[in-house]
């Protein structure tokens, strides 16, 4: 049964509003509501209407942008054979679609701290479920059917893979980030590293 949440045209505008100021390179802590409601073309008042403030704006827009990257990719995954051609594809879509990425690092970040919009992300941490973002998921899509679909690991070497991939995963964004020019031959050199050492980290972990 699909339990994903339905969204109105306004409330994915305002979710489109966020990621257009992270791709813009806003800084997270400086978006106001009328940043974002400027931004969506939509007046403060009607904002109100489906957010309670300006932090359940960015968190849910965080965890939508987040879902529909994880869904693509999850799309996408079929087509791939490998651990190694997975892992490569999701390191193609982040520098494709680096803001977008951006959100699911984002996600990451804020959630652990005691910020507001940390605290906004805890409260509606149940929406994980409707939204589709199970690290658990995402780590059995990349491990696919390598190891066996019904392969069981421990938890506490779930726990450590999903810190080995998703820390690899955000340096090379933030490495895309600070290397917006790179050349394209480094590029393709520093990809292959990354996806090689994860690849590496899985299988060692599934021994």
């Amino acid at each position: 049964m699909n339990n994903r949440k339905e969204f109105s045209p306004k409330e994915i505008a305002i979710f489109q509003a966020v990621l257009e100021l992270f791709r813009d390179g806003a800084d997270i802590n400086s978006f106001t509501v009328a940043d974002i409601t400027r931004q969506a073309g939509i007046g403060k008042g009607t904002a109100y209407e489906y957010f309670s403030d300006k932090d359940e704006m960015i968190a849910k827009a965080i965890f939508y942008h987040a879902e529909q990257f994880c869904l693509s990719l999850f799309e996408q995954m079929l087509d791939e054979k490998t651990v190694y051609d997975r892992i490569m594809l999701v390191l193609k879509r982040i520098e494709t679609e680096i803001a977008e990425a951006n959100c699911i690092f984002r996600l990451i970040q804020v959630s652990c701290n005691k910020s507001g919009l940390g605290q906004k992300m805890q409260e509606i941490e149940g929406l994980k479920s409707v939204y589709g973002l199970k690290p658990d998921e995402i780590l059995g899509r990349i491990i696919g059917s390598d190891f066996g679909v019904s392969v069981s690991i421990s938890e506490y070497k779930q726990e450590y893979l999903m810190l080995a991939v998703i820390s690899k995963l955000c340096c090379y964004g933030i490495y895309l980030q600070k290397n917006a020019d790179l050349e394209v031959a480094k590029r393709e050199t520093m990809r292959e590293m990354i996806c090689v050492g994860i690849c590496r980290e899985i299988e060692e972990a599934l021994i």
